[in-house]
């Protein structure tokens, strides 16, 4: 739909908008109108919601409740996806999904952008600039709790199935498996790309 709206309005912009155009334009006058304190108290809200999965924080029920609710400031592409029904899923196959789609998606939107210059279009192609930087901001902290998840190992007493080290977030990944070394050089690289970078 953006990508749609995008280049209609780009292809049409002597022309009478129509409805959508319309109500698009609406839309981004508003995004554009954010100021920055408002920008800071969502990336807030984003990181506190983030906090008690990264390092396994117990709330009380009615925190948890409040934090249920600020937690839709968070896109999570994966999460609104089909994927488990699709592929065979893990806590690894979430790690890929999660931080390859909001490459994928800026990716798409800057080969927009360029075509989009290359074709004159210059104030549509600075909309995919705008657009890939509201992607980033809003995956930004769902992304980065979620390699950083990859990390957090439980060490228990006794030995489970030959292990005593489980992921936190997901006891059926062993922390001493031996493909897990490559996992954690994955996570190392996208750590590099999203907290870092």
């Amino acid at each position: 739909l953006f990508g749609y709206l995008l280049i209609r309005s780009s292809k049409h912009q002597d022309a009478e908008p129509g409805r959508l155009e319309r109500i698009w334009g609406r839309v981004l006058m508003r995004v554009t109108r954010l100021n920055t304190k408002f920008r800071i108290l969502i990336a807030m809200a984003q990181m506190i919601t983030q906090l008690g999965t990264i390092f396994d924080i117990s709330y009380p029920d009615a925190y948890k409740g409040v934090l249920r609710v600020v937690s839709m400031i968070n896109l999570d592409l994966v999460n609104i996806s089909p994927f488990e029904c699709i592929l065979p899923y893990s806590f690894y196959t979430s790690l890929v999904s999660h931080t390859i789609l909001p490459l994928a998606a800026v990716a798409g939107l800057l080969a927009i952008r360029t075509a989009l210059k290359k074709a004159g279009k210059q104030e549509a192609s600075l909309r995919c600039v705008t657009a890939a930087f509201y992607v980033v901001f809003f995956v930004y902290p769902s992304v980065t709790a979620k390699i950083f998840t990859t990390f957090n190992c439980e060490q228990f007493d006794g030995e489970f199935d030959g292990s005593d080290s489980w992921m936190r977030v997901d006891l059926s990944v062993d922390c001493n498996a031996p493909e897990r070394g490559r996992w954690l050089v994955y996570a190392g690289i996208m750590c590099l790309i999203y907290p870092v970078g």
